[in-house]
C-alpha cells in the first residue's frame, strides 16, 4: 500500500515538474514554519547540502524564503510564502481529485468506516511521535 501511494504522490510530483523530495520538503515547511536550517536536516533525516540545494531551489520559485535569528544572526529560520501556500493548494487539489477516483470502488458505509480508521491511525501515530521526540517512549 505505501509503495503504491507513494508512487502516486511521486508521479504528481513529477508531472508537475518537481521531485518527491522537493515537495515533501515544501509540505514538512509548511506544517513546521520558522524551523532552523539544522533542525529541517535533523527532522527529515536528509544531509545539509541535500536540503540547502532544494532549499534554493524553492527559493527561486518563490515558494520559501529565509529569515535570519532576530538575536542569533548565525541562525536562519525557514517560512512557506503566499505563493508556496498557492502551490500546495494547486497540489492539494490534484491528489484529492486522484484520490476521489480511486475510492471510488469502496461503498459508502465502507469509506466512511475507512476514513473513521485512518483518522484514528493519525492521530494515534501523532501522539506516538511526539512521545517519541519528547524520549517518553523508546522504539
Amino acid at each position: 500500500m505505501n509503495t503504491n501511494f507513494k508512487f502516486l504522490c511521486g508521479h504528481v510530483a513529477n508531472n508537475n515538474g518537481y521531485s518527491l523530495n522537493y515537495l515533501n520538503l515544501l509540505y514538512f515547511i509548511s506544517e513546521n514554519e520558522g524551523m532552523t536550517l539544522a533542525g529541517l536536516a535533523e527532522s527529515l533525516e536528509t544531509d545539509k547540502g541535500n536540503l540547502s540545494r532544494l532549499l534554493n531551489e524553492q527559493i527561486r520559485e518563490g515558494f520559501v524564503e529565509k529569515k535570519m535569528d532576530s538575536e542569533d544572526n548565525r541562525k536562519i529560520h525557514v517560512f512557506i510564502t503566499d505563493v508556496g501556500r498557492e502551490k500546495i493548494k494547486e497540489l492539494n487539489k490534484i491528489c484529492i481529485t486522484n484520490l476521489d477516483y480511486l475510492l471510488k470502488i469502496i461503498p459508502d458505509d465502507e469509506f466512511m468506516n475507512f476514513i473513521s480508521t485512518l483518522t484514528k491511525l493519525d492521530n494515534h501515530f501523532g501522539d506516538r511521535t511526539k512521545e517519541i521526540k519528547e524520549g517518553e517512549l523508546q522504539v
